[in-house]
């Protein structure tokens, strides 16, 4: 059945020579919204609603809206989307809704990725005795990296600013993965990664602790 019912809130008094709040629906389903000045008679009013049926209607066909019953919650958004909806301007409910995509995620800050670039390069240069501290890169995922070295390299390629420019040291493809094979295993007995490397010996990838190296003498008195 389809019906026209005023649902101007309680509480506001209106003539019918000011406009009242209607809704147009076909058995329980809500169809449109509308305004209508009681006054001007029922032909208005079917033309009011009928209007509103056609907004709603190109609403719903635009750009994925769908239009929603009264007081309905509309579905979640599956993953990857995010739900994005319109609010009813006379009861401030859930008119419409539509799923879009998740917008892609900001950029990596360049001071980020020279930290990232800066931690696994001193983890070489704690290999090499040089340095004490790396810093943490525990929850940085690999790609995570891998995009803070293309962001730094791109940040080397800058032209100077009034003469002065700064180089920072990026690591090659095989630091990025050993430093986040380090960061992501524990340390045990036996390889993580292994492969026959010819006459019978194999060639592996293991993290293990190891006794620090103890302080050489120096020859300076």
């Amino acid at each position: 059945m389809l019906w026209i019912q005023n649902v101007t809130p309680e509480g506001f008094a209106r003539s019918d020579d000011q406009p009242h709040d209607y809704v147009l629906k076909i058995n329980r389903n809500e169809l449109a919204r509308f305004q209508h000045i009681r006054a001007k008679g029922a032909a208005e009013c079917l033309r009011a609603a009928a209007d509103a049926f056609d907004k709603a209607e190109a609403l719903s066909k635009r750009d994925g809206w769908v239009t929603m019953g009264a007081f309905a919650d509309p579905p979640p958004a599956p993953e990857g989307m995010k739900l994005e909806v319109q609010l009813c301007p006379l009861l401030g409910s859930v008119s419409a809704y539509r799923h879009v995509p998740e917008p892609p995620p900001l950029a990596m800050p360049i001071s980020r990725a020279i930290e990232i670039v800066g931690m696994i390069c001193h983890r070489s240069f704690h290999a090499m005795g040089v340095t004490v501290r790396v810093g943490d890169l525990d929850g940085v995922s690999l790609a995570a990296m891998v995009e803070a070295k293309r962001l730094v390299e791109a940040e080397n390629d800058k032209p100077a600013v009034d003469g002065a420019r700064t180089i920072h040291v990026v690591p090659d493809d095989r630091l990025i993965a050993a430093a986040y094979a380090l960061a992501n295993y524990e340390p045990r007995h036996g390889a993580v990664v292994s492969e026959p490397d010819g006459d019978g010996l194999t060639k592996a990838l293991a993290i293990v602790r190891i006794t620090a190296e103890p302080q050489r003498e120096s020859n300076h008195g």
